[in-house]
């Protein structure tokens, strides 16, 4: 996995992670990565459902979930608060980013779940998407790197869309081991004068297993108990005190 794929698998673990929070329960885009062609899916409700039939579209090019490549999750059976990432073919400078629904008119809004788009306005199904109080008018996110939604439901804004920079937090200064780990996972630090203000680390089902959020922690070695976590993949997020975000990859036996 490339550095950029892994920081924004990371974040999406973490937004997983504030699902339910209030505002409803909906079906949202919450990750576009023009770099790597994915997009990312929460079922923020509170019910396992099947979106492998609902329909991407994209610079008036469709295509249903079950047809893509799918990285992580299974769209058949998204258990609540949990994440599917797939691959779709995203245009690299600017472009409008739609989920709906299996069946119906695309210029129908009705049948629009959800809407983004970035780099330029005016793409695609934007006067729809505004039809449908998915998105506002002549607004769009700058750029086209790697894009995360935070917020709730009722939250369809430009605002709640940020562009990630992995060159924001040097990876290197962090260390864990021993990897692959067993009964103790092991978190170094060297660097003593940048504080951290949280680590959480998830599963590869989005779960979260471990959070300390208690101020900022100034030890550079952190020593975690994990005898009872299960056997796999775990990413680790570690941010910083300007919310920087370092993200390490390790396995259970």
């Amino acid at each position: 996995m490339s550095k950029l794929s892994l920081f924004l698998f990371s974040i999406l673990f973490c937004l997983s992670a504030t699902a339910n929070s209030g505002g409803g329960e909906c079906i949202r885009i919450i990750a576009v990565d023009p770099v790597v062609n994915t997009v990312t899916i929460l079922n923020n409700t509170n019910s396992t459902i099947d979106i492998s039939e609902y329909r991407m579209c994209s610079l008036f090019s469709y295509g249903a979930i079950s047809g893509q490549f799918v990285f992580l999750g299974d769209p058949s059976n998204l258990a609540a608060s949990e994440i599917v990432i797939f691959q779709w073919d995203l245009n690299d400078n600017a472009a409008d980013v739609a989920l709906y629904l299996p069946s119906g008119a695309f210029s129908d809004p009705a049948n629009m779940v959800d809407f983004m788009q970035y780099g330029s306005a005016g793409n695609g199904r934007e006067d729809e998407a505004v039809e449908a109080e998915l998105w506002t008018a002549g607004t769009f996110v700058p750029g086209a790197n790697a894009m995360v939604w935070v917020g709730i439901c009722s939250d369809h804004n430009v605002e709640n869309w940020f562009t990630t920079s992995i060159e924001e937090f040097n990876t290197t200064e962090f260390k864990v081991g021993p990897n692959p780990f067993e009964d103790e996972l092991i978190i170094t630090h060297d660097s003593p004068a940048r504080l951290i203000e949280r680590i959480e680390i998830y599963n590869t089902k989005g779960s979260l297993v471990y959070n300390e959020i208690s101020g900022p922690l100034t030890l550079n070695r952190l020593e975690l108990n994990t005898g009872s976590w299960g056997s796999g993949s775990y990413i680790i997020s570690v941010y910083g005190p300007q919310n920087e975000m370092k993200s390490l990859s390790v396995i259970k036996q």
